[in-house]
């Protein structure tokens, strides 16, 4: 059931790709060098013990049989002085020692080679890094670091990568790959400085700590900053051209805090930071791909959307924040989530203390249940008033995430709802989940795995930014915007923008499948004649400037704003923050004017919203 809603809904946004999507290619000496020297490095030694081996066992062969005194001491020390060219030998000389003969000096010779290029690595490394430009730095190398760094390296960008544990198993095929690897602290103000920072296009630092990710960025800001001062009056600075510097943070209130720092609060630096959490991608990509509202278009007994929300961990976590931006539908119900956790009491506690107006957005319940006891069986969100739309399973670990999801669809029996089991590794579970014969039997759907949430195009955000940006452009050309872009006088450009507002852009970009959807429109691509911008009924006006309306307000209040008369930026306080009805015509017609702008926004794309044809899709 699921499949086909999924299938349906995410295509469109494949379309939309950022103009900056460039390449960058290397030297084609270098390119040489780079390919030749992880050959003698990584398997040089290798073949030097192969070698060393070879030449002791065939010696030891041949001088059994050559020598006169064939004690083995002396066998010894006649092998050892093979490598240094010594030895007179008569005929006949067996075939074993000859071998032997020439194995010991082409092992020496190739021992030096092979000590000589491990010397001069670093110098070569070094040299290259004097010039390189429009490069990717990537610190950390651990999962994430990985992925990230295959992904940018198929698309020809030059990338070096900092790591700081010398036996990273990472490191070797890298080394095979054209990529230059410090092994260093990339929380170290001089190594970022050696790998010029400064000329590079993309910084992302993933090393698994928020401490250190952190560090990074704030002293990239630093020697960028530096830099520009002191070009200042002596060369001409290009402000455009920005570094784009990509940190991974999971801890949500040290993003509070950080957001007030100088990096966002300073537009026009060339230094451009933006945090990014890998749950909350793996969030973001399973409401787009997943339409939880299309279920309740298939199945009539869903009044509203009802999600249960298995283990509220970080992954947990975003899922429900999601939620709370992205369902507010037609049907002007609230959504419904229902969290299940061994220690749901103490996390949802903490959960709402960072979040007060959650319940505010949602009908949110919790329960706690251990899932591996029987208690899951029975516990009480089984009986629920609001029929359950969807299970969304987000523990930590694979193997019981998968049985889990079993366990669920076990106790649902005939009548079974779509279960979305989180995944990890794009490993053995989560290809059994794809076998058609198994999801016949088993509606078990992967999401969240490391490939499809950590990649250039998520990390970067292209389709998202790109709609985004479009979204800011288009309300400074026609002066209108939703109830939080009154506060910004004069209209701001997207560079501009601090990283509250640019969020919001992407929030309403993430929602514009939600609103078509509730009027029975969809989104496709169109070539070889001009787009044709489709025209709402006022009355589809209306109701899509009401759910504009309240997404704005669920994202303020996720925010932390509250209601006033007076609008007050520092003290985050909006009076626009007020049902649909209390809101002034003025603003009611902003709200009007984001809808009236989408088919001009996808438009950019050469995208079309168009009718679905309910009978042929019923057919």
């Amino acid at each position: 059931m699921i499949s086909d809603v999924q299938n349906s809904y995410k295509s469109w946004q494949t379309y939309i790709k950022n103009d900056d999507d460039e390449v960058r290619s290397q030297n084609i000496f270098f390119r040489l060098i780079d390919k030749i020297r992880p050959y003698f490095l990584l398997s040089g030694w290798y073949f030097v013990i192969f070698l060393l081996l070879s030449t002791f066992i065939l010696g030891f062969i041949g001088f059994n049989d050559y020598l006169a005194n064939k004690s083995i001491s002396n066998i010894i020390y006649n092998i050892l002085r093979l490598f240094i060219l010594e030895g007179d030998f008569t005929d006949p000389i067996p075939i074993h020692l000859e071998i032997a003969r020439f194995l010991g000096p082409l092992l020496l010779a190739y021992a030096g080679i092979i000590a000589g290029l491990t010397f001069f690595h670093e110098a070569i490394q070094n040299f290259q890094l004097k010039f390189i430009k429009n490069h990717v730095i990537i610190c950390g190398l651990g999962e994430k670091g990985e992925f990230l760094a295959l992904d940018f390296l198929k698309s020809n960008f030059k990338v070096v990568i900092i790591e700081k544990d010398r036996e990273n198993s990472n490191i070797i095929q890298f080394k095979k790959k054209n990529t230059i690897i410090i092994i260093a602290d990339a929380s170290e103000k001089a190594v970022l400085q050696k790998i010029r920072i400064d000329y590079a296009k993309y910084v992302i630092a993933v090393c698994g700590d928020d401490g250190v990710n952190i560090e990074i960025a704030v002293h990239g800001y630093n020697i960028i900053n530096n830099i520009i001062e002191e070009k200042i009056g002596k060369t001409p600075i290009d402000l455009e051209k920005k570094v784009k510097c990509y940190v991974h943070l999971v801890n949500p209130n040290l993003k509070k805090i950080l957001k007030k720092h100088i990096i966002f609060t300073n537009p026009h630096d060339i230094f451009d930071l933006v945090f990014f959490n890998s749950y909350e991608n793996a969030a973001r990509i399973l409401f787009r791909n997943f339409p939880v509202d299309q279920l309740t278009v298939i199945n009539p007994s869903f009044e509203s959307v009802h999600i249960v929300v298995i283990g509220l961990g970080q992954m947990g976590r975003n899922i429900v924040l999601q939620a709370a931006k992205i369902c507010h539908y037609a049907s002007k119900m609230r959504a419904s989530i229902t969290v299940v956790d061994k220690i749901a009491n103490q996390k949802v506690e903490s959960f709402i203390h960072e979040y007060p107006s959650i319940e505010k957005i949602l009908n949110f319940y919790y329960e706690q249940v251990d899932v591996i006891s029987p208690d899951l069986q029975n516990a009480k969100f089984w009986e629920s008033k609001s029929e359950i739309s969807l299970f969304i399973v987000c523990l930590d670990d694979d193997v019981l995430s998968l049985s889990t999801g079993l366990s669920l669809l076990n106790r649902m029996g005939d009548k079974r709802k779509p279960v979305l089991v989180r995944m990890k590794e794009n490993s053995g579970l989560a290809t059994l989940l794809n076998e058609p014969d198994f999801l016949e039997e088993n509606p078990l759907y992967p999401f969240g795995m490391t490939k499809e949430i950590i990649s250039r195009d998520i990390i970067i955000n292209e389709s998202l930014d790109s709609l985004a940006r479009i979204i800011n452009n288009l309300w400074i050309i026609d002066h209108i915007g939703g109830g939080e872009s009154t506060e910004l006088e004069p209209p701001p450009t997207w560079s501009s923008l601090n990283e509250e507002y640019k969020e919001s852009n992407r929030q309403q970009a993430d929602h514009i499948d939600v609103k078509l959807r509730s009027i029975d429109c969809q989104v496709n691509f169109v070539s070889g004649r001009p787009v044709i911008l489709f025209e709402y009924s006022n009355e589809e006006i209306e109701e899509l400037a009401h759910l504009e309306h309240k997404r704005w307000m669920a994202d303020k209040l996720l925010n932390g704003w509250s209601y006033a008369e007076e609008r007050n930026k520092d003290r985050k306080t909006n009076p626009n923050l007020v049902l649909w009805e209390k809101l002034s015509e003025e603003v009611k017609n902003q709200n009007r004017g984001i809808i009236r702008n989408i088919p001009k926004l996808l438009s950019k794309y050469n995208l079309e919203i168009q009718k679905v044809d309910k009978k042929k899709e019923d057919s």
